[in-house]
């Protein structure tokens, strides 16, 4: 164990042993045991009582599969279009602020994982490694998509000037982060003591980094956006927007009218309030007040192949998964992250085959029932 980067957090760098990981679940006992309970503390808490944290897992359950026989493959297709460009499997990396409080190498590591298997890696603004050093990490345009999510700290100038560095690096989209005017009341935090140098995150206004201690404090001064900020930021570049943290239909609606050409139906992890309704509750409604206007992404509680392909049963185009990629980060660096990866590949390939769907396009709401509620 060594520190990294100024944090004053113990950092994980040797790698433990995947022998023994089988599912994304098997990583967080291990980097529970590796990672400083401040950080640890951090990745995985929700707000209040966590109780939207827990409801994120458990709402894929309210849907059952229904396999059709004699029509499926046995190398089904996995590829998706997304935003014009490809992705070899319909899910990616979710934006995850500090990621080098997991491992020394952060960002840089979890985008070569993600991008060398052909999924889209999505950076966040909270990083502790720049733009530019996690697009010459994760390679070529030509491999898995990479993706800028961006909170407008402070003021918009500076978040513009984050965007067209995203673009000038090779970033292919903006991620948009609606769900975050303040930040939640995360209890593991408060009673951690969570104060991380703002020193560490690599993307700041110039005079800002030695000043403020509290990231929670930082959070809080984020100025407070409207639609017509949403209509602008869209027009700041070439790169498609993402607008990211949407529950509501009528948002929705909303977005796809000022400029959006996706929407990401998150409750934010369930960090932000809790006993919110989570994305899977409100997918096929989010599906349907898009209309084809604008592709709709998903997040939060999915762990397994069968959760992605309920995801895309009730319309979603693809699915972003956050704290499994950072525990195995913890765990064994890129190579937890490949593991966790190509983990989950097999399971949504062997999945999609029992359930009789030639490719991942082929799945429908006609493959799902509800659940029978006791």
């Amino acid at each position: 164990m060594a520190g990294a980067r100024g944090f004053g957090f113990q950092v994980p760098a040797k790698p433990a042993p995947l022998d023994g990981v089988v599912n994304l679940d098997d990583f967080e006992p291990i980097a529970r045991e590796r990672l400083d309970p401040r950080a640890y503390g951090y990745y995985a808490s929700g707000a209040g009582a966590e109780r939207s944290l827990h409801d994120n897992v458990a709402s894929w359950s309210a849907w059952r599969l229904l396999p059709r026989v004699l029509s499926g493959s046995r190398a089904p297709e996995t590829s998706v279009r997304l935003l014009g460009g490809s992705a070899a499997l319909p899910f990616g990396v979710a934006p995850a602020a500090l990621q080098g409080m997991a491992h020394p190498d952060g960002e840089l590591a979890m985008a070569r994982a993600a991008t060398g298997h052909g999924v889209p890696y999505v950076l966040s603004t909270a990083s502790t490694r720049t733009i530019e050093e996690v697009a010459a990490a994760a390679g070529s345009e030509a491999a898995g998509p990479r993706w800028f999510q961006l909170y407008v700290e402070h003021d918009l100038g500076f978040a513009r000037e984050l965007v067209l560095r995203a673009e000038a690096a090779g970033f292919t989209a903006v991620v948009l982060t609606v769900d975050l005017p303040v930040a939640g009341y995360r209890e593991r935090d408060i009673r951690n003591r969570l104060a991380i140098p703002m020193s560490v995150q690599a993307h700041l206004p110039a005079g800002l980094a030695e000043g403020e201690t509290e990231f929670t404090t930082y959070i809080d001064t984020k100025p407070e956006l409207r639609w017509a900020d949403v209509e602008a930021i869209a027009g700041w570049s070439s790169l498609p927007l993402v607008v990211k943290g949407i529950l509501a239909p009528r948002d929705v609606e909303r977005a796809a009218d000022h400029g959006a050409a996706a929407v990401w139906v998150s409750n934010h992890g369930g960090r932000q309030l809790d006993g919110s309704v989570t994305a899977a509750e409100m997918l096929a409604e989010a599906v349907d007040a898009a209309a084809g206007r604008v592709e709709i992404y998903a997040d939060g509680g999915i762990r397994r192949g069968s959760d992605i392909l309920v995801a895309l049963a009730l319309g979603a185009r693809a699915v972003f998964i956050g704290r499994p990629f950072l525990y195995a980060l913890a765990t064994a660096g890129e190579a937890g992250v490949e593991h966790a990866i190509a983990i989950l590949g097999d399971e949504l390939r062997r999945s999609l085959s029992i359930l009789g769907a030639t490719a991942v396009t082929d799945v429908r709401r006609e493959h799902l029932r509800p659940a029978i509620v006791p």
